[in-house]
């Protein structure tokens, strides 16, 4: 809305003013691993940018952290298991992170765990659209057979 205002004068005597939201989650890179301060200082920077543009517009703002949870660790055996199932059956992998509230977040921190996942069509996951073609869930279950009796040995 600021950008249109200051673009065009005439909004700045008829806009109406409002509430909004602004919803900003922090996903760490592959590998990287937040710390406590390194997340309050970003959430430093951006409440002192949404300040400083609140009070040049005459307007306040605020700032809520409504979740906080470290992120889990999956266990380096299972990994490994995973991927070396992967070359034994020939299926193409690759590691990556996952924002996601899974079951397994919580697992990870009573036993060792990992997740498997399988493509979707156009990368939708967790939305009325996501489809998996049934090949896909098909070498999924395999891989996970796969793995987990590799573990057993």
């Amino acid at each position: 809305m600021e950008r249109h205002a200051i673009a065009r004068p005439f909004l700045q005597r008829r806009a109406i003013g409002g509430d909004g939201l602004l919803q900003l989650t922090r996903r760490p890179a592959a590998g990287v691993n937040d710390l406590p301060s390194e997340l309050d200082l970003i959430e430093g920077q951006v409440r002192q940018f949404c300040e400083d543009r609140a009070a040049l517009q005459h307007c306040t703002c605020a700032i809520t952290r409504t979740f906080d949870m470290p992120s889990a660790t999956f266990s380096p055996l299972v990994i490994d298991a995973i991927e070396q199932a992967t070359e034994r059956l020939l299926l193409p992998s690759k590691r990556m992170i996952s924002g996601a509230f899974h079951d397994a977040l919580f697992l990870a921190r009573v036993a060792p765990s990992a997740m498997i996942f399988v493509p979707c069509r156009d990368g939708l996951s967790h939305n009325e659209a996501e489809y998996v073609a049934p090949e896909h869930v098909v070498n999924g279950a395999r891989l996970m057979l796969e793995a987990t009796l590799s573990m057993e040995k």
